[in-house]
């Protein structure tokens, strides 16, 4: 089997002719101080620049229902009134009937990231989010059946989330 060259040909020509540029900048006499100092500063600021551009992305996820891991294990128990939430000793109570819709994000891309993971926002009739339960919690799967089971909304919403900051 004819093994290839692991990037395409464009991109090596590309990386070689801004080498290429940027030492000829650097080098050159005739270049003024400034574009010299701006070039200076791209070949110390380029290897952060990819993280920079993901960082949006990161905070645009969580906005959209995924929760940031912790590790505080949180325990879900149900009863006919309604869910109470442990999260390492702090306990909250919610009535079901406070409960009028539930959006699950789920994480869409193919990697898992290691900062953020799946989670059930729970919302009031106003539209506004309560509690935010992640996917580890232990009794996820019976809460959804319970939701289910008391006809309330779930919404399933697909989230990119960045996993090269992890």
């Amino acid at each position: 089997m004819k093994k290839s060259f692991p990037w395409s040909w464009s991109e090596v020509v590309l990386t070689v002719a801004l080498s290429a540029l940027l030492i000829g900048v650097m080098i050159s006499d005739k270049t003024p101080s400034w574009l010299r100092a701006l070039a200076g500063a791209l070949v110390f600021v380029g290897p952060f620049v990819p993280v920079l551009a993901l960082l949006p992305w990161h905070f645009v996820a969580k906005r959209q229902g995924l929760i940031s891991r912790s590790q505080i294990p949180c325990v879900l128990l149900m009863d006919d009134d309604g869910l109470l939430v442990d999260r390492g000793g702090k306990r909250l109570h919610y009535a079901w009937s406070r409960v009028a819709r539930v959006r699950w994000a789920r994480n869409d891309n193919w990697t898992e990231s290691k900062m953020l993971e799946d989670a059930a926002g729970l919302f009031d009739e106003r539209g506004r989010e309560f509690e935010r339960i992640p996917e580890s919690a232990r009794g996820f799967a019976m809460l959804m059946e319970a939701f289910t089971a008391r006809k309330i909304p779930v919404e399933i919403v697909l989230v990119s989330a960045p996993a090269i900051l992890d």
